[in-house]
């Protein structure tokens, strides 16, 4: 059996875990914490891969996994309206050093009041299949979103390379150019909300699940029949056009 107990916040106090979850080939799992902790942690070696603290406003309500073989990624459904996309995995002292990107606020939270009202996201799925980076989002409000976090992991990813391929004599101008655009880039594609649906009159969801279906590959047996069948058909149309 495995066993792992979670430290406490502070003396006399004991961590309370709103949601934990793991990753589709069971290596790894992540959990969040109402003191604001996200943690994600390697079975094999128990090394923490991640962990942050949310400040206290900005707990998150559940965490899921996302990416593929470019990257594995945690999306954290937020108290205050907030969803951030974290990269999983260790940072070397070169990726510290160079200012490696980590995080981006793919939603960001709503500003200027308390609390998030009917705006604060309670619960995140991912969906199944596809690129990976799709997940199902329920908040206070009752309004269920599906929406595509690819962009912002495409982001992390992309400014990784950037910054193995930059050399250190870049100009000022250069980088605060990269700077204004990387900004506009992310207002844009951060994340997509492709559909969403407002439960019954609003009511708060607190729990969701997800599934997904996709059709299988036709086997290639199936294909030659659907061959012979077209070919068939052809073929009885030359004939009643010969017989006119």
């Amino acid at each position: 059996a495995f066993v792992y107990k979670i430290p406490n916040p502070s003396k006399g106090k004991r961590s309370t875990v709103n949601h934990i979850t793991w990753s589709e080939d069971g290596k790894r799992y992540a959990y969040c914490t109402h003191e604001g902790n996200i943690t994600a942690r390697e079975m094999e070696t128990g090394q923490d891969l991640l962990d942050i603290n949310m400040h206290p406003g900005g707990r998150a309500n559940q965490v899921c996994f996302i990416g593929g073989e470019d990257g594995l990624f945690l999306a954290a459904a937020c108290n205050d309206g907030g969803l951030p996309v974290l990269a999983v995995g260790s940072v070397d002292e070169e990726d510290e050093e160079a200012g490696t990107r980590r995080a981006i606020m793919a939603i960001e939270p709503v500003e200027g009041v308390a609390t998030a009202g009917d705006e604060r996201f309670k619960c995140i799925q991912r969906i199944e299949g596809g690129s990976g980076f799709l997940v199902v989002t329920a908040n206070s409000g009752g309004i269920i979103s599906v929406v595509d976090l690819e962009g912002a992991a495409r982001m992390m990813l992309s400014d990784d390379d950037d910054g193995k391929a930059n050399n250190d004599d870049e100009s000022e101008s250069d980088d605060e150019d990269d700077e204004d655009e990387d900004e506009d880039e992310d207002d844009e594609v951060a994340a997509e909300i492709l559909e969403s649906v407002r439960i019954g009159s609003g009511a708060r969801v607190t729990c969701i699940s997800a599934w997904s279906y996709s059709e299988p590959p036709a086997a290639e047996s199936d294909m030659e029949d659907f061959d012979e069948e077209i070919d068939v058909k052809e073929q009885a149309t030359e004939e009643e056009g010969e017989d006119q």
